[in-house]
């Protein structure tokens, strides 16, 4: 994991490989997809963590980890119905509400990348409503991201500010940054890119997103495992919000960057195509 996260998958995928022939388990299939994951290959990841499901179809979050691959590769139906597997395998085999809120964020992401809005938000709604914990360690980030984006979408900039306030009271009050990393920090500077860039304040977008300090450092630290928002995730995504303000030439840098880490990445490749067509035109 220490290896895929600082971009060196060859290394990466040996070392998974090695863990899955000593020990040739669900959890070994389960993390083998998460390297493939990580360096593009999303039909071998789903494929592999299908193999694990297969050996044990009993552990929940085999399920939801499947689902993340198969969001990724746009495969919402399929998605939906493992998560759903997965919420179905925790309602009867235990009360952990915990569990059963990360699947429905899940669910709530796949909803949501897959454009369907409302459902999003009823279902990230949802998951917050059966757990919700203060401590920073456990606290699904992922969610409240989530539910800010949706009410940026909604123009709420009311609630849009009060998730951004709750983000930043808990990275002030526990001291989170660059060093003792969280991954709330990620998710937070995402808002605030996107708040600048709706507000229209360019300069403070360019300091946030081309602060090479924080970014480059956070991507050591591994936190987050198995999910799909990664170096190359974010990457695209501040590349999507600079071509958006018409900040052509940063954003191609960060699809670039994109790509550095990931070369398999559709969407970076699909932005870097737009930009090519629309300079030939």
């Amino acid at each position: 994991y220490c290896y895929t996260h600082l971009g060196e998958h060859d290394k990466a995928l040996q070392l998974f490989r090695k863990y899955l022939d000593l020990v040739p388990n669900a959890n070994a299939f389960d993390s083998y997809g998460d390297g493939l994951m990580a360096v593009g290959m999303t039909d071998s990841a789903e494929a592999v963590k299908l193999k694990g499901i297969a050996l044990d179809p009993t552990v929940d979050y085999l399920y939801t980890s499947v689902a993340y691959i198969q969001m990724r590769a746009c495969k919402f139906d399929k998605a939906i119905q493992n998560v759903d597997q997965a919420i179905e395998i925790i309602n009867n085999s235990s009360s952990d509400n915990e569990k059963l809120a990360n699947a429905y964020v899940v669910k709530a992401l796949v909803y949501f990348f897959s454009g369907n809005l409302c459902a999003a938000k009823d279902t990230v709604i949802k998951a917050l409503d059966h757990y919700d914990s203060n401590d920073v360690i456990s606290r699904n980030h992922e969610a409240h991201w989530l539910l800010a984006q949706l009410y940026l979408s909604e123009g709420n900039s009311f609630a849009f500010d009060n998730e951004l306030e709750m983000m930043a009271q808990i990275i002030n009050n526990f001291e989170i940054n660059s060093t003792n990393y969280n991954s709330i920090l990620k998710y937070y500077y995402h808002l605030l890119a996107l708040k600048y860039a709706q507000v229209g304040d360019l300069l403070k977008l360019k300091e946030i997103i081309e602060d090479e300090s924080w970014f480059n450092r956070i991507r050591t630290k591994v936190k987050d495992w198995s999910s799909p928002f990664d170096l190359a995730f974010f990457e695209n995504a501040y590349g999507e919000i600079l071509m958006k303000v018409g900040e052509t030439n940063l954003a191609e840098d960060h699809f670039n960057k994109a790509l550095n880490y990931n070369q398999a990445y559709t969407p970076a490749k699909q932005n870097l195509n737009l930009i090519t067509h629309s300079v030939a035109n």
